[in-house]
């Protein structure tokens, strides 16, 4: 009985431990089109688009209230973008894609996030 609850408790900590990582590690900031996904990560400051559509691209453009901006794309599957950020401010993302089947590019709309690590 006293081994059976041991393993108990233990198996409760082990769910704890992943749950809390699991949550540590999502996006401050998502967006979606009908051909992708992107989002934002403050733990890392990290970009990443996953574009699904078959042929065509997907692009993340991204702009801080400090005055910096850039991209990060993909023309199939997941790509990760990695940038150095401020650990203050905001970033504002919005993902356009662009399959063969509408040239003229589908965007969603922006999405603020904050960039420290706090993830809010």
């Amino acid at each position: 009985m006293r081994k059976l609850a041991q393993l108990t408790m233990a198996a409760g900590a082990s769910v704890v431990l992943v749950l809390g990582l699991t949550g540590s590690a999502s996006a401050s900031a998502w967006t979606s089109t009908p051909y992708a996904d992107a989002g934002f990560m403050s733990y890392g400051d990290d970009i990443w688009v996953d574009h699904r559509a078959s042929g065509g691209n997907s692009i993340v453009w991204w702009s801080t209230d400090y005055g910096r901006t850039g991209s990060c794309s993909s023309s199939g599957g997941e790509k990760w973008c990695y940038y150095d950020m401020r650990e203050t401010g905001t970033i504002t993302i919005q993902l356009c894609s662009y399959p063969p089947s509408y040239p003229q590019g589908w965007c969603d709309v922006e999405q603020v996030s904050s960039i420290g690590n706090d993830g809010g």
